[in-house]
């Protein structure tokens, strides 16, 4: 649901986009959480099994990773669902919470 969020952010982007905003956002946002995860590492928990599911995606990370901080999904939701309610979006604004919480 995220990759098609994501698809769908940035095609309205490419056809009717005017500001660099969602970039700017998008990259602040990641940057920052960048920043935090460098501070405090997680460490991997007992029976840590997290394996290739057999389904492409371009937002999540599939193999052994450190990253559990769970920003990432929410904050990026939520980025995207308030970008959408400014370009008057509100179903794909509605499709990001959604995503938000599954």
């Amino acid at each position: 649901m995220m990759d098609v969020m994501f698809v769908a952010q940035f095609t309205h982007y490419a056809l009717w986009g005017r500001t660099q905003k969602v970039f700017a956002i998008t990259g602040l946002f990641f940057g920052l959480r960048g920043l935090v995860q460098e501070i405090q590492i997680i460490e991997y928990p007992q029976g840590y099994n997290w394996d290739y599911p057999g389904l492409f995606a371009f937002t999540v990370g599939y193999g052994r990773t450190s990253d559990f901080w769970y920003s990432g999904h929410c904050g990026v939701c939520l980025v995207h669902s308030l970008e959408f309610m400014c370009n008057g979006l509100g179903k794909w604004a509605a499709f990001s919470m959604c995503t938000l919480f599954m």
